[in-house]
């Protein structure tokens, strides 16, 4: 079995603990690294059974370890840094048997790109938004009034999209973005495509007139934010 599949393995493993994976979503979530206590406190598991946990995860590159001292104390008499954790990148998938369906999408996406057709490009674009619209409708609520806002939010949390809160101007950014490994290798054609599939599903659940997608160079981890109207 290939290593990268040996390491799927072992980031499964280290997740199906229950408790393990409550403190990843934690630290995935926060907006810093977190330090053994937080997690501690936070989950409500005793601070030694709270390494051991984190300790695992980062054994199996789901955490990335760093040392800080808390804000505002340096010097002489500060004590020790404090060990923190943070989420790496990786991402899980295993399949019995191997599946390599990231690596047909990277080759099929370089080969439009280099291609060159505008029609077939525009063809994706269509089948995105398509996409995202049927998916934005199968989740609208059922009494036909359109999607909240929120209600948009918990739909791109499903689709691993994983909201931050808003920014003081509406601006709310994501995350992590479902086709990442790809759009690192064809960012020209992925990232268009998922401008276009978050516009389907905004549409399609009813959320447009409040939010509009964008595309971000600047983003959180996405391509592409969401302008929510104020």
């Amino acid at each position: 079995m290939p290593d990268s599949a040996d390491a799927d393995w072992q980031a499964a493993a280290a997740l199906k603990d229950a408790r393990r994976r409550a403190m990843y979503e934690l630290i995935r979530e926060a907006e810093r690294p977190l330090t053994r206590d937080e997690v501690a406190a936070a989950t409500g598991v005793a601070r030694n059974g709270v390494g051991f946990h984190l300790d695992a995860l980062v054994d199996a590159g789901l955490l990335a370890v760093d040392y800080a001292r808390p804000p505002g104390r340096g010097g002489p008499g500060a004590g020790r840094p404090s060990k923190r954790y943070s989420a790496t990148d990786s991402a899980v998938e295993v399949a019995v048997p191997v599946r390599r369906y990231v690596e047909l999408s990277r080759r099929l996406a370089e080969a439009v790109t280099r291609a060159r057709s505008d029609d077939v490009e525009l063809q994706l674009m269509r089948s995105a938004h398509d996409d995202g619209a049927e998916m934005g409708r199968s989740a609208r609520p059922a009494n036909r009034r359109p999607a909240t806002v929120d209600t948009l939010l918990d739909l791109l949390r499903s689709l691993g999209y994983r909201p931050l809160p808003a920014d003081d101007d509406g601006t709310v950014r994501l995350r992590d973005c479902p086709f990442h490994e790809v759009s690192r290798a064809v960012p020209e054609l992925v990232c268009p495509a998922n401008l276009m599939y978050l516009q389907g599903v905004a549409e399609g659940i009813g959320a447009d007139g409040d939010v509009r997608a964008v595309l971000d160079e600047a983003g959180a981890g996405c391509c592409v934010s969401l302008h929510v109207a104020n």
